[in-house]
């Protein structure tokens, strides 16, 4: 199963979506657990991984001339 998480940067500092595989989960998780990793490091791979689960649970929306629009719905909408 894929999960789609932050897996890489578009080149503009901001990070781009795609599908994460199980073993990349897992090389996360352990890496998140790997004691060599201090908290600082921690809580920013938490805030990059947790940045677009609002966009892909909810919706996603841009700003465009001035106003907040929906761009896509989320994982939720349709349940």
């Amino acid at each position: 199963m894929n999960h789609p998480i932050p897996t890489g940067n578009d080149g503009n500092g901001s990070a781009r979506n795609g599908n994460a595989s199980e073993k990349q989960i897992s090389t996360i998780k352990s890496l998140l657990k790997n004691p060599k990793v201090n908290p600082d490091e921690r809580r920013q791979i938490t805030k990059l991984l947790a940045s677009d689960m609002p966009d892909y649970f909810f919706r996603k929306s841009e700003k465009q001339n001035g106003q907040w629009g929906k761009v896509t719905d989320g994982a939720l909408t349709d349940r």
